[in-house]
């Protein structure tokens, strides 16, 4: 039982024990081997079984290595949107997309709400307890994009065809299409009536680019008055060109968080060089952000992520690959600009912000500096000087 008065903490903090326990006691199979793996505000901890297990809703597929995730409490007060995001994920494996495919618990359910004391994680938390949402997810094998220095220009372009190839399959025009496809209309009406019910968030979380207008207060917590100014700019910009046409924007499903920590990547055997391996994008994981919105905020944040690793050139081969499978309205191709600045902004605000909640997590702040120096960089550049090396 938990204390009456203890403190609410926001982060996980189950240590490897308590995580294998609660695998057992949720799923009950026992974890041979665990390890933590590193997060935002989340906890996620690396499964690997001696038994293999079924996965996916065609019992046909096993597999012995998963993601045992448990959500912050801050997102686990909002279960709903929680498993919107893990529908999705089932619906896109159902699909024959490459990404996590969630695990039904012992209660049937995909989602589970655990309440965690502090004698059940390590004992640096004393006094407190949690509330988190607890869902377990396939493994990807592979590695992670951001383990790539330098990033071949080939992998870049595949970014952008995976990330297309998702949008196509959950672009919510499709929902009216000839021949309807019942699960991604119940999904996206799912969505749509989450949006009626929490307006004020547009079904997404703090992350997604149009809650940037309700974000100025977040300006206090940067220090530098050079860079203060550069980000309330871009919120204006935002303000003045992107919040006025939204409602036209293309509208579907989105991850809402396409970064080089949510991108996997294989080596595959070339065919006319049986010798050579080239490396292929093979997954995308992380849907925590998945949202119903509008397609270009994620072509936006996977754009600005692949910049900021990459330079400006890799913009423009990500849309090459983008939109060799799918197409950009010129109406929101012409507003990329701003959206880019956008997410570095958020970036920069919302890091400042989660920094002083878990001031041990050194990856809060990752990359934060370079978010600051690109921002500042391209408001100095002519939008269409932009432009023109981003190939638009």
């Amino acid at each position: 039982m938990m204390e009456e008065g203890a403190e609410l903490i926001n982060r996980p903090f189950l240590d490897l024990r308590a995580a294998a326990d609660l695998l057992m006691k949720l799923y009950e199979v026992k974890a041979a081997d665990i390890e933590e793996m590193k997060s935002f505000t989340d906890q996620n901890f690396h499964i690997k079984l001696d038994i293999p297990i079924t996965v996916g809703c065609s019992g046909n597929e096993r597999s012995d290595q998963f993601v045992l995730k448990l959500y912050n409490s801050k997102d686990s007060t909002d279960g709903n949107r929680v498993e919107l995001a893990v529908n999705t994920m089932a619906y896109l494996s159902n699909k024959e997309f490459c990404c996590p495919q969630p695990v039904c618990n012992k209660h049937g359910k995909l989602v589970h709400l655990e309440k965690v004391s502090c004698d059940e994680g390590n004992t640096g938390n004393n006094g407190k307890h949690g509330l988190f949402l607890v869902v377990l997810l396939s493994f990807m094998p592979g590695q992670l994009l951001s383990s790539l220095d330098p990033m071949p220009k080939e992998v870049i372009v595949c970014i952008g065809r995976k990330l297309a190839q998702l949008h196509k399959i959950l672009e919510a025009s499709l929902v009216g299409s000839a021949d309807k496809d019942c699960n991604l209309q119940r999904l996206v009406k799912d969505f749509e009536d989450y949006n009626r019910e929490k307006p004020s968030t547009y079904c997404s979380g703090e992350w997604s680019l149009e809650r940037v207008t309700g974000q100025r207060h977040l300006l206090d917590l940067v220090d530098d008055t050079r860079l203060r100014a550069a980000i309330a700019k871009v919120i204006d910009l935002y303000e003045e060109h992107v919040e006025p046409v939204r409602h036209l924007f293309k509208k579907g499903i989105i991850h809402g968080d396409i970064n080089n920590d949510n991108v996997i990547i294989s080596k595959q055997l070339e065919s006319h060089q049986p010798s050579n391996k080239r490396f292929i994008v093979s997954g995308i994981i992380d849907f925590g952000e998945a949202a119903y919105s509008c397609l270009i905020f994620d072509l936006a944040v996977g754009l600005s992520e692949l910049v900021l690793v990459n330079g400006t050139s890799a913009a423009g081969r990500f849309l090459q690959g983008y939109l060799s499978l799918n197409s950009i309205p010129d109406i929101e191709k012409k507003l990329l600009y701003y959206l880019v600045l956008v997410r570095y902004a958020q970036r920069i605000m919302l890091s400042l912000e989660a920094k002083p909640r878990d001031p041990l997590n050194d990856y809060i702040m990752q990359d934060v500096e370079n978010c600051a120096g690109l921002l500042l960089q391209l408001l100095q550049m002519q939008k269409g000087e932009v432009e023109t090396i981003w190939n638009i």
